[in-house]
């Protein structure tokens, strides 16, 4: 990929695609065919995936995390909110639910907000906060302290041609 150096390649992955034990490799073989360095992609998953065969998957993510990829909860805060996952795993990236952030100013999504950072910090985890969709929006979660921020406000979605493959569409923001 010639990608800036700074731009890196993030993946929603499926509870299916975890449960194949070649999965490692998969990703280990794609990464060697596009020349990116397993540092620079970010392996995304939703807590819902962890709820079974817990066992196997953080097998899974272990092998992926020594390809160097980095690995994020995606969603964080909704449907099956577990702190234990991230007692369990050691995530590299919270990324917390944008309808916490659709809720602001309500003072209980800036609490919630403001607990997962401090728990990220305790655990030296990034957090993104998705949907950011306004400057007043992104503003409080600037003042809360959060660094990295996605959403409409940002950038939309941007489509990109691939030599030799179909077109795919990437947020780079």
């Amino acid at each position: 990929l010639n990608w800036p150096a700074h731009i890196n390649v993030s993946v929603n992955v499926s509870p299916l695609q975890l449960k194949n034990r070649k999965f490692p490799e998969i990703v280990k073989n794609v990464l060697e065919k596009t020349g990116l360095n397993g540092a620079r992609l970010e392996v995304e998953i939703t807590e819902s995936v962890l709820m079974d065969e817990y066992e196997h998957k953080n097998v899974i993510l272990n092998e992926l995390k020594a390809l160097g990829c980095k690995i994020s909860m995606d969603d964080f805060g909704t449907g099956y909110s577990s702190l234990s996952y991230l007692w369990k795993f050691s995530f590299d990236k919270i990324k917390i639910d944008r309808s916490f952030i659709q809720a602001l100013p309500d003072p209980t999504a800036k609490e919630i907000i403001q607990a997962i950072l401090g728990i990220a910090s305790i655990r030296a985890m990034t957090v993104t906060v998705e949907g950011v969709e306004t400057a007043a929006q992104l503003q409080m979660v600037s003042n809360m302290g959060c660094s990295v921020a996605q959403g409409y406000y940002l950038g939309r979605p941007l489509q990109l041609a691939f030599a030799g493959t179909r077109d795919t569409e990437s947020a780079l923001v």
